[in-house]
């Protein structure tokens, strides 16, 4: 067995395949770490630019995150469309478990409208967007920047 550290990486239906591609690439290619693709199912995924990924992990797999750096969810236009309630329920599970998510684009209106956002430091393209979702309570921490750490 493999014994890197492994970076989950979220997909879901017409995923943006760019969004993720530089910071995958590089881990798994020059680094300690290995990427493998998590969804609600194991069948592959289509990203918005017709890229067919499979999927190493279904969310229901016994998965104990010991050997989990991080896991990304890059954007697409399934989000926006979906409330994904049992995607969030695992997001929960794997936060608590201390594993740091990370979020791009239209995720991260996922992450605002399930409340991940509310109680830490966050951005997006505009604090106006996160507003129009119902239950965000995190206008103090949102952060005008690219990015949040």
């Amino acid at each position: 067995m493999n014994n890197k550290n492994e970076i989950l990486l979220l997909l879901t239906d017409r995923w943006c395949d760019w969004e993720a591609s530089y910071a995958i690439a590089v881990a798994n290619a020059f680094s300690d770490y290995v990427v493998k693709t998590i969804d609600l199912d194991t069948s592959p995924k289509v990203s918005m630019g017709n890229l067919c990924a499979n999927i190493d992990y279904s969310i229901d797999d016994n998965l104990n995150f010991s050997n989990t750096a991080i896991i990304v969810l890059p954007g697409g236009l399934s989000w926006e469309e979906n409330d994904y309630d049992k995607i969030a329920e695992f997001i929960r599970r794997i936060s608590n478990a201390g594993v740091p998510v990370a979020a791009i684009c239209s995720a991260t209106t996922f992450l605002c409208r399930h409340g991940f956002l509310n109680d830490i430091k966050h951005t997006c393209d505009s604090l106006e967007l996160f507003q129009s979702q119902c239950g965000y309570s995190g206008q103090a921490l949102y952060v005008p920047a690219q990015q949040v750490v």
